[in-house]
């Protein structure tokens, strides 16, 4: 563990180390600093972790010290919004998702190319950002974007039935034959208008 954190940020054990591998080790490939923790890292950790029935933190006095597996998983869910990481690609949203998970704050995929995903149910409230991002063809029935920036998302022939657009920057989205049947638009901005409750979700096509 000492050695990835001299990898990721040249310090022998940079703060909170063990929850940031932990999360690694729960949620899949990730970037840590200047290291790419890979598959090969996380299965690692995970049978050293299996084999000796814990894990290692750093404690102020004893430094580096060992604790047993169900005292760390009590540590871990004392801190879980800390060890929450949104997802960086495509690819891990579509993985996670696909393992249960449905909520992903403050996630940033600009430019990304979602054509054809399926999120149904998810939330990506608030704060995430998907600026000139391309949703044709996807699945997100129910989902949320409340409080996120999608301006310039292209939602082309997407099924957003019952999706969430509350207070979210809209401006320049296209919509062009997407299902938007129960969408919620209430306080998102759409070039300098509030929209109310049961307006249409806007599009705008050049």
């Amino acid at each position: 563990m000492s050695e990835l954190s001299e990898e990721a940020y040249s310090a022998g054990w940079m703060d909170r180390l063990e929850f940031e591998l932990w999360a690694a080790v729960t949620s899949g490939p990730c970037k840590y600093g200047r290291l790419i923790l890979t598959a090969a890292h996380i299965q690692k950790l995970s049978r050293l972790s299996q084999s000796c029935g814990g894990w290692i933190i750093f404690d102020d006095d004893q430094e580096e010290s060992f604790i047993p597996l169900d005292e760390w998983l009590s540590r871990v869910a004392a801190n879980v919004s800390v060890l929450y990481r949104p997802p960086e690609s495509r690819e891990e949203l579509e993985r996670r998702y696909a393992a249960g998970e449905r909520h992903f704050p403050n996630t940033e995929l600009c430019d990304a190319d979602l054509t054809g995903i399926k999120l149904d149910g998810a939330t990506f409230e608030p704060h995430s950002w998907f600026f000139d991002a391309k949703f044709t063809g996807a699945s997100l029935r129910g989902t949320s974007f409340r409080e996120c920036n999608l301006k310039c998302a292209d939602f082309s022939n997407t099924d957003l039935t019952d999706a969430n657009f509350e207070l979210a920057a809209i401006e320049s989205i296209k919509t062009k034959g997407a299902v938007c049947e129960g969408v919620k638009v209430k306080g998102a901005a759409f070039y300098g208008c509030e929209l109310d409750e049961g307006d249409e979700l806007p599009s705008w096509e050049w």
